[in-house]
């Protein structure tokens, strides 16, 4: 479909702010339109009023806040409460730009559907084709699995905070994530076989679109989907250091916040600057298929396991039901910034959810305003978190005695980690782990020859006399990387 199509199918540009209205915290009105709808004017008062008391009930006045954007058939509007900047005391408005967080991944992985569409790559081909430096695992990885969370490749988060250097403390970019996942020789588990949530895949699809189409995701974007849908006030954080005029700044939670700003360029993850507005042209996009029916089919196809279950994980969204109606969903958290995105396709509804404080919960603000309008959801269970499974191995075991502590000592090293290695040691009757130039973890004994520490299992390989010859580490997003014994 040409852009001018898609502009045509696409909402009009955004209409002028209206005069602001105090009610706890500053909010600010604009983008309120309607065109002939089944909504009666007593329906527009009332969602006008239902984000209002939304808004108030979670933004303090003078601090932080969140923008709020809901659409429902041909309505829709756009409020913000509270501060983008703490410091200058500037308002909040619906024309701020907010950090999506991981709502990015639904373009990244649009991009790489437009590709796949126009025969330019495959989806269900081995990632090495275009990605050489790779390790070759005994299964091969393919784009589909990088699109889904089932590589099973290692989050380079988790792995760069082994290093040492963890998110936030380095201005990573894609190529460091590149040189972190051609160094992982192992996976998580056989690609396809299971779910976990890992950025790698998202950023390496920032490189392949780069690679296929010989454009930046940043340009590739705003050329094919950007700017033909109207999203004019949507961009990459591609170069942390830019200048992003309107950009609210993020904060951390806590009634003396600090800044809690993204400074890294890594993106395609995450790193998608944009407003509530932008983001609800988008979902209009999605709920009317003006990028075309095969694209949304695509990118609303649930993966299916190779043991035949299928998961909620699409191309970038969760495809779930909400009181019987289709919901696309997906939830972001950068720094300080917290985002949620809802789309109804049936309903031809959207909910857009951007905050700049760390202590706002925009998950449960949009679902709450997604039950007003739509009709509550049901509770669902929770995911036994895939890292216990070390630990169920020696459940039966009892700890080691920590007469045995020091067998344990020694210096750990790996080959797939970059940074200080691991010194373990008995200080004041306690196992302690170090990694200059300022780490320290006290070893917590659990079962067997396993510990925890810091939300971390660790455990140790032992030879015949009781002495550790490697010690494991394992998060939710890098299930077990091996440390070997230097010294």
């Amino acid at each position: 479909m040409s852009a001018r199509a898609i502009r045509r199918r696409a909402w009009p540009a955004r209409r002028g702010r209206v005069s602001p209205l105090l009610c706890g915290a500053l909010l600010w009105v604009t983008s309120w339109s309607f065109a002939p709808s089944p909504l009666a004017a007593q329906d527009a008062t009332a969602l006008v009023s239902l984000v209002d008391r939304a808004l108030a009930r979670t933004v303090t006045a003078g601090g932080a806040g969140c923008s709020v954007g809901l659409s429902l058939g041909d309505a829709r509007l756009t409020r913000s409460a509270g501060l983008a900047d703490l410091e200058r005391s500037v308002a909040l408005t619906p024309a701020s730009i907010i950090e999506a967080g991981s709502v990015s991944k639904q373009f990244t992985a649009a991009a790489v559907l437009l590709l796949a569409l126009e025969g330019k790559l495959d989806l269900d081909a081995d990632v090495r084709r275009w990605f050489p430096e790779l390790p070759v695992y005994d299964a091969p990885v393919t784009v589909r699995h990088l699109l889904t969370h089932t590589s099973g490749l290692r989050d380079w988060g988790a792995v760069v905070q082994l290093e040492g250097w963890p998110r936030g403390a380095r201005a990573h970019t894609n190529a460091h994530v590149l040189q972190v996942a051609a160094r992982q020789r192992a996976l998580n588990y056989t690609p396809g076989a299971t779910y976990s949530y890992t950025n790698t895949g998202y950023n390496l699809l920032a490189i392949l679109v780069e690679r296929v189409s010989g454009q930046s995701l940043a340009a590739f974007t705003r050329d094919r989907l950007f700017t033909p849908l109207g999203m004019t006030s949507t961009s990459w954080r591609d170069d942390h250091r830019r200048v992003v005029p309107g950009r609210a700044l993020a904060y951390g939670a806590g009634t003396a916040p600090r800044l809690n700003m993204p400074d890294e360029s890594a993106y395609g993850n995450g790193g998608l600057l944009t407003t509530a507005a932008d983001l609800l042209r988008w979902t209009e996009a999605l709920n009317t298929r003006a990028l075309g029916a095969p694209f949304g089919d695509s990118l609303t196809r649930r993966m299916v396991l190779t043991g035949g279950d299928t998961i909620d994980y699409a191309l970038g969204v969760n495809v779930l039901a909400h009181r019987g109606t289709r919901e696309l969903s997906h939830s972001g958290s950068t720094g300080g910034y917290r985002a949620h995105l809802l789309a109804f396709p049936d309903r031809r509804g959207g909910v857009a959810v951007l905050c700049n404080g760390a202590g706002f919960n925009a998950t449960q603000l949009a679902e709450q305003l997604a039950d007003s309008v739509i009709g509550p959801r049901a509770r669902r269970a929770s995911r036994t978190a895939p890292f216990s499974r070390p630990v169920a191995t020696a459940a039966a075991r009892p700890p080691i005695p920590p007469t045995e502590h020091a067998l344990l000592a020694g210096t750990y090293a790996s080959d797939e980690v970059q940074g200080e290695p691991f010194t373990v040691a008995v200080e004041n009757g306690s196992l302690v782990l170090r990694q200059a130039p300022s780490t320290r973890l006290v070893l917590v004994p659990t079962t067997g020859s396993h510990f925890q520490a810091s939300g971390q299992l660790v455990w140790f390989d032992r030879d015949a006399t009781g002495r550790a010859t490697a010690l494991h580490v394992a998060s939710d997003r890098a299930w077990d990387v091996v440390f070997t014994r230097v010294r």
